[in-house]
């Protein structure tokens, strides 16, 4: 029979123990960080098996392992390693190809070469198809952690501050606050103000200070500050195409 035989087995995983050794870090700390991106909803809790070892005094044991899929096995060495994520590419392509479309012996010589040539296409695109995955999540990575880093900064900024730190345009930004309920007018004239469940939620706070009039008393003045927890809230939002530059 010379019809193509193609693999009908289960979709392909790699285990927690397998990505520990290809980082060349301790497996629990994978365990750790797979259960942890389980909690957070990034990822679906995976399937587990046990797995036969051996100790370093050679004793026979079990382990319990994590089998994750291509996508989740990503996300799980961009938190661990980024900087091994082609590794792991790499030995995606392995697995895919052992798993390959598989070709027998065609009587038409003719018939193989196209199937071969087919086959040789189907893994180049499996191939660029990781890489272009791996870059993915590396930019991702670097975004977070751009992120993270705002959200480790002390005070607050003004609007247009804040705006400049987005990279956005003032008058759009403010625009965009006020229209979504973060900021408002008292009386629709005066300084902006953040609404109180911005302030509650710690994403915004303000600034009190004195200004001097001359011909007459103090005046207290209040300015709208946006904390680095609404900074890194917002940087979300708008990378997600909210506000149309």
């Amino acid at each position: 029979m010379n019809d193509m035989i193609f693999n009908t087995a289960e979709p392909l995983t790699m285990s927690s123990k397998e990505i520990a050794d290809l980082l060349d870090v301790r497996h629990d700390n994978v365990k750790r960080t797979i259960e942890t991106l389980v909690n957070k909803g990034v990822i679906v809790r995976p399937q587990t098996e046990d797995e036969q070892i051996q100790d370093v005094m050679g004793r026979g044991r079990t382990m319990s392992v994590y089998l994750l899929e291509k996508r989740d096995s990503y996300v799980v060495v961009a938190q661990l390693s980024p900087e091994f994520t082609a590794r792991v590419v790499d030995r995606w392509q392995e697995l895919e190809a052992k798993t390959s479309l598989q070709l027998p012996n065609f009587a038409d010589p003719a018939a193989a070469a196209r199937a071969w040539a087919d086959q040789v296409e189907e893994n180049k695109a499996l191939a660029l198809e990781s890489r272009l995955q791996a870059e993915k999540i590396q930019d991702m990575q670097d975004d977070v952690g751009a992120l993270n880093r705002i959200a480790r900064a002390e005070g607050g900024h003004s609007l247009r501050a804040a705006a400049k730190i987005l990279q956005v345009k003032e008058r759009q930004f403010i625009s965009w606050m006020h229209e979504h309920g973060w900021i408002y007018r008292p009386g629709n004239k005066g300084a902006w103000l953040p609404y109180s469940d911005k302030t509650k939620a710690g994403l915004m706070t303000v600034k009190t200070f004195t200004q001097s009039v001359e011909g007459g008393d103090d005046r207290s003045r209040h300015q709208a500050l946006v904390t680095p927890k609404g900074l890194t809230r917002l940087g979300k939002i708008f990378s997600q195409g909210a506000l149309d530059l």
